[in-house]
Formats: structure tokens, sequence, C-alpha cells
């Protein structure tokens, strides 16, 4: 092969790694802080349960949905969570294109006048800009289900904690 040959190849191969870089960075999903500007706008249920309770049950809830609890403030009442996947796929001269679907909650805590108040909101996308909700098809969960499912995780998980601490 020439010089030439093998220059233009190397330019090339440059070219799509800098593209796929770029495209890899033009992820939409909502960020942490969007996410905690939005409360007052996920699914919400007030358990007949203390804070303390709450916050022993929040993180096994959020494992058995798929995530992993990122961060937490309990001063401020919420706990961050969220599972990123990458998908690589083979496509121009062994360079490959990287696709990422990020999930993320917010679930947040709150003294309410009848127990405690939780609201979740869950948001999912992929780096192509495709909103997870409007993406998921037949069998796959919305942002919405997501929430409701980690809330009913929740009164599951405080029902068996009640349970064994009052084994009467």
């Amino acid at each position: 092969m020439s010089r030439k040959a093998y220059a233009t190849i190397v330019v090339v191969r440059c070219l799509v790694v800098i593209a796929a870089v770029v495209t890899a960075g033009c992820e939409t999903a909502l960020t942490f802080e969007q996410m905690r500007h939005s409360r007052g706008t996920g699914s919400t249920e007030v358990y007949d349960a203390d804070i303390d309770a709450l916050w022993k049950v929040i993180p096994k809830a959020v494992a058995e949905s798929g995530l992993i609890v990122a961060g937490d403030n309990k001063d401020e009442g919420y706990v961050l969570a969220e599972k990123i996947e990458w998908t690589v796929k083979k496509v121009f001269l062994g360079s490959d294109q990287r696709r990422a679907t990020v999930d993320r909650a917010v679930i947040f805590v709150k003294p309410h006048n009848r127990g405690t108040l939780v609201e979740v909101i869950a948001t999912g996308s992929t780096s192509s800009g495709i909103d997870y909700a409007l993406a998921s098809g037949a069998g796959n969960e919305t942002n919405h289900d997501r929430e409701l499912s980690i809330l009913r995780t929740i009164g599951r998980l405080l029902q068996v904690q009640t349970r064994e601490s009052n084994p009467d």
C-alpha cells in the first residue's frame, strides 16, 4: 500500500472517530440538576411511615428497579439514581459507533400531614436523542411506568420492614 493511500485511510478513520465522539456528546437525558428542579411533576405516594424508614428502603427499591444510587442529600430530601448502558457497533474501517442509554430517577422524600410523601421523577434517553418514553415499544417501561414501579416497590419493602420489626 502506498504512503498516500495509507495517509488517506488514517485521515478518514480520524474523521469517523471525531464524528462519533461529537455524536456521543449529544446526549439528551435530563441532568440530575434539571430533574431536581422538576419537583412536583412526578408520580407521588404518601406512605404511613416515618422518613427514616423510607431512607432505609429507597436504596433497595432503586436497586430492584435496575438503577444504582448515584447520590443523596437527606437534608434536602432527595436520592439520585441512574443506569448507563453502552452499546458499540462497528461502522467503518475498524471504527465504532457508541450509543449510551441513560436512565435516571430522582426520589424526593418529605414529611406530610398523613405520613411521608415520596415523589419519583424518572427519565431515560439514548445518545441519539430519542426520548426513552417515545422510543419504547410494547413491553418496555415508559418513564411514568418506572415511577409507579419504584413507588410500588417502596410500598412493598415498607410492608416487609414493618412485618420484620413487628413479628406479631
